[in-house]
Formats: structure tokens, C-alpha cells, sequence
């Protein structure tokens, strides 16, 4: 048994838990019809007939997400057949192969000057990773992405769909592969970079082909996600291993799960609104409590969900051709900890953010003044990343500062005074009862902050102004809910870190018995 609080204890909380979660979408559910009269004429389809309810259409990401796997599943085909049959042929895998497919996709998708604009770009990437220092290489990337959001400005968008002809649905596509692009092209040059610099020279795994192949690598082309150039590089060096049943198995099993959940989640949309909720901050703010909250959970759900489905098809894909994916998305209700969202939700980037910025900057003896520079510089790059919006500001910054809190706690917790004060007022459960209720004061602002990125700003500023300026009662109440997330959430990491403790003394055991 895990230790932790009594079982009776935690049983409560997974119960108390699963009632409010349940409620808050049921009341979120009973706003339905209010929704659709107010927007009845725009953001609403006609939906599966055998659920006889209109479909919630107001999420252009996943519409546009949707569209494109189900459009361009022949070309995941081609890559899959290709990918395979060059492997057997060559005994390895072929860059070149992977990069072929993607530039007849771009050009045939979006024309001949996106073309030419992506090989251009890529092209001045692996110049600077061959010639130039990491400062000159970084200062490129600025240059860069200071160019992608202009981009996105409406006038440089409206001139793009002007002299390209392409259609707004296009223009939106082909940023998000320059956006994924910037990604990849960083995480090989540094590494190129580093590689030039330690002597130690391994050409055939920084070419060209190499590059190419990375880079334009087209399961992740689109949807992502980013897996940084150390895990593809691997599968440059593994031997040729002949197809098995179990891999292929593996294979459909994790495309299947990815339609399991685009048909749950395209489902879903016919009872609960809130994309179009989202669109309507006159009925937000007129949710009663219940019903906010259970919004803002569905919104985090469907946002988990819409990741596992897209990310799910690339690491499936990368996993067929040998290369080591990052993990999936793991369900933020089970995240109670905000150092653990950035870990655990897209894996990939954090990956290229912890190696290329945080790592870069500070190491595990810098002093405290260098590590919080480095995270604030992190979170500089996740808001210009992610576009000059207001609204990626203040989630970026308000996920900075929980980030920021939680570190500080977390080092204060360990010094000879805290411990001193806790051994002396808490026993041991009450030791774990006092961190989830230090915890869950840091919890509630940081889940808060998503509703910023996840909504709107106008969103956010509903959910905090209900949460803190709505009375002590009313603030009790929402901690008393949050905190059965906390203890239900820390209960299952422990049990999970238990198991995975006890899978590894096995594994450690086994080889031993084999090497004696």
C-alpha cells in the first residue's frame, strides 16, 4: 500500500472528487439550449443523426485539425509504405525518403512560393549550424520568429492569401509547420553546434540527409509533436529490424485508440457547448458556480483530448519507423502539481525548452538569481513562440509566477528550520494534509491561468474575479473542491512512482540472476 493519508480518507476525496466533477458538467450540459439560442445561426452544425442535437463547430483549431487527418490520410499512407519499403531495401532508414514526401506535399498543398519559403528557410538553418556559433545561430532564430508573427498580424495575412491564392484554411496550416519548423531547425543546429565544438565529429548524423529528413519528417509535420533531434538521431544509428506482428499490432493499436477518441470527442460536442460558451462571455458570466467551473474543466478536457489525438498520430507513425517519441499527454485532472503540467502535458516541448533554454542558461549549482533568470527567459520564448497575443501574455506570466512560487516552496520545504517547524507541530499525516492545502493555494491561480490560453482574456478575468472577489465562503468552497483534486492526484503519482520503483528492482533482480 502506498504511504500516504488512510484509505478511508482518500476513498472520500476520490469519491467527493467524482460527484463534483460530474455535477459541474451536468450543469454545464443543462446550458445547453441557452447556448444554442444565442448562437444558433453560427457555430453550430446539424450533428450525428442518430444523437438528434446540433454539433458544437466553434473550435476552428480542431475543425482545421480534423480536416487535415482525414484529407491527408492517403499521404500518412504514403509516408507509412515508402518509409517501410526503403528501409527494407537500404537496411536503414532514409532521411531523404521522409523529406521527399513532405516537399510534394507542401507544393502540391500550398503552391510554389511556400515551397521555395520553407526550403529557403531550412536551407539558412543548416548554414548557420554548420558555420556559426550558438549566439549567431540564436540570433537567427529571433530573426525568424519575429518574421512567423508578423505573420500572423492580419495585415501580413491578408497579404499572404492575396499573392499566394491560397485560402485562409491553407495560410494557417503552413505557419504552423514554419512554427513546428523553428523547433526543429533549433534543436538540430545547437546540437550540430555542440557537436562541431567537442572535437568529436559525427558527419553522417549532422548532414544533410539527416537534416532534411528531421526536419521535414511529415507525421509531425503538422500536428506535431516536437521531439527533439537527439531521438531522431538515434534511429539514424539502429539496425534494420524486420517488421513483427507485435509492432505491427502496436501500430494499429495506437491508431485506432487515436479514432476512438476523435470519434468520442466529435460526439461529446453534441452535449456540451463550451466552444461556443467560450465565444460568449455575457453567458459565462452568468454561469452560476457549478456551471463555471465544470466549463472550465471541460475546456481543459477537451484540450487534453484534442493533444492525445493529434500528437498520438505522430508518435505512432515515428514509432514505426524507429525513432523514440516522447510521451502522450497525460490528463490534467490527474496533475496537481504545475511543475508537473509543463513536464507531463507535451512532453516534446518541454524536452527542447528544458535542454535548449533552461539547461543553457543555469545548471543544478547555479545560484537562485541565474535560475530564475533562465525560467524567466524560458517563458519569454513560450510567449513569442506561441504569438503576441495579450492573452498569451498574462498566461505566460501568471504560469511563470506559479512555476516561480511552487520552486521557492519546494526549496524552503527542505531547509533545516521548515523541517524543524513540521516535526515539531505535524505528525506524518498532517504533514501531507498541510502541503495539499499549501499546494492547492497555488493550484487554484495556476489552473486559472490556462482559462486565459484556453479561452480568451475576457474568460479569465471571469474566473478570477468569481474565484477571489466573490467572498471568503464562496473562496472556501472552491478550495475545498480543488484540494480533493490534490489528494486524489498526489495519491495516484505515489502509486504510480511506487509501481514504477518496484518494476524496476524486478528488471534490476532479473539481470543480475541472468549475469550471474
Amino acid at each position: 500500500m502506498v504511504r500516504y493519508l488512510p484509505i478511508g480518507e482518500i476513498g472520500a476525496y476520490f469519491a467527493l472528487n467524482f460527484i463534483f466533477l460530474c455535477y459541474s458538467s451536468y450543469r454545464v450540459f443543462s446550458y445547453g439550449k441557452a447556448i444554442y439560442r444565442e448562437n444558433a445561426d453560427f457555430g453550430f452544425s446539424e450533428g450525428w443523426r442518430i444523437i438528434g442535437r446540433p454539433k458544437d463547430d466553434m473550435d476552428y483549431e480542431w475543425h482545421n485539425w480534423k480536416n487535415f487527418l482525414i484529407e491527408h490520410a492517403f499521404w500518412y499512407i504514403i509516408h507509412l509504405v515508402f518509409g517501410q519499403i526503403v528501409r527494407i531495401l537500404r537496411q536503414k532508414p532514409s532521411p531523404f525518403c521522409y523529406a521527399a514526401i513532405s516537399f510534394i506535399f507542401i507544393f502540391t498543398r500550398y503552391g510554389f512560393i511556400m515551397t521555395i519559403a520553407t526550403l529557403v528557410s531550412a536551407s539558412v538553418f543548416y548554414g548557420l549550424a554548420k558555420t556559426s556559433s550558438k549566439a549567431v545561430f540564436w540570433a537567427g532564430s529571433s530573426v525568424y520568429l519575429v518574421v512567423l508573427n508578423l505573420l500572423k498580424t492580419d495585415a501580413f495575412f491578408d497579404f499572404l492569401t492575396m499573392h499566394t491564392r491560397l485560402g485562409e484554411r491553407e495560410i494557417y496550416e503552413i505557419l504552423i509547420v514554419f512554427a513546428w519548423k523553428l523547433l526543429k531547425c533549433i534543436s538540430f543546429g545547437i546540437d550540430c553546434i555542440e557537436d562541431r565544438h567537442s572535437g568529436q565529429s559525427h558527419a553522417d548524423e549532422f548532414s544533410l540527409e539527416a537534416f532534411l529528413g528531421y526536419v521535414f519528417y511529415f507525421p509531425t509535420l503538422h500536428l506535431g509533436p516536437i521531439m527533439i533531434y537527439s531521438r531522431y538521431r538515434k534511429s539514424l544509428k539502429t539496425e534494420f529490424s524486420e517488421l513483427s506482428t507485435e509492432k505491427i499490432l502496436f501500430f494499429l493499436k495506437d491508431i485506432l485508440l487515436s479514432i476512438f477518441w476523435m470519434i468520442f470527442l466529435e460526439g461529446a460536442l453534441h452535449f456540451f457547448y463550451v466552444n461556443n460558451l467560450q465565444a460568449n462571455e455575457k453567458i459565462v458570466s452568468e454561469l452560476d458556480s457549478w456551471a463555471l467551473y465544470g466549463f472550465g474543466y471541460l475546456l481543459g478536457q477537451f484540450f487534453h483530448i484534442k493533444y492525445v489525438i493529434a500528437y498520438g498520430i505522430g508518435m505512432a507513425f515515428a514509432r514505426m519507423d524507429g525513432i523514440d517519441p516522447p510521451r502522450k499527454p497525460k490528463c490534467i485532472s490527474r496533475i496537481h502539481l504545475y511543475s508537473d503540467m509543463w513536464k507531463h502535458f507535451d512532453h516534446g516541448l518541454y524536452e527542447f525548452l528544458f535542454r535548449y533554454i533552461y539547461c543553457a542558461l543555469c545548471a543544478k549549482t547555479s545560484s537562485v538569481g541565474r535560475k530564475f533568470l533562465a525560467s524567466f527567459l524560458t517563458f519569454v520564448f513560450i510567449f513569442f513562440w506561441h504569438g503576441f497575443y495579450f492573452y498569451i501574455f498574462i498566461w505566460s506570466l501568471m504560469n511563470f509566477l506559479c512555476l516561480t512560487v511552487e520552486s521557492f516552496s519546494r526549496q524552503l520545504s527542505k531547509t533545516p528550520g521548515y523541517r524543524q517547524f513540521v516535526q515539531t507541530y505535524f505528525r506524518e499525516t498532517w504533514e501531507y494534509r498541510w502541503n495539499g492545502a499549501l499546494g492547492t493555494l497555488l493550484l487554484i491561480p495556476a489552473v486559472i491561468s490556462n482559462f486565459f490560453f484556453l479561452a480568451s482574456y475576457d474568460v479569465g478575468v471571469i474566473f478570477v474575479q468569481r474565484t477571489f472577489c466573490s467572498g471568503f465562503l464562496h473562496y472556501l468552497c472552491v478550495f475545498g473542491g480543488v484540494i480533493c483534486i490534490f489528494f486524489t492526484s498526489e495519491f495516484i503519482k505515489r502509486h504510480e512512482n511506487a509501481l514504477r520503483d518496484k518494476n524496476a528492482e524486478k528488471m534490476y533482480i532479473t539481470r543480475e540472476i541472468i549475469t550471474k
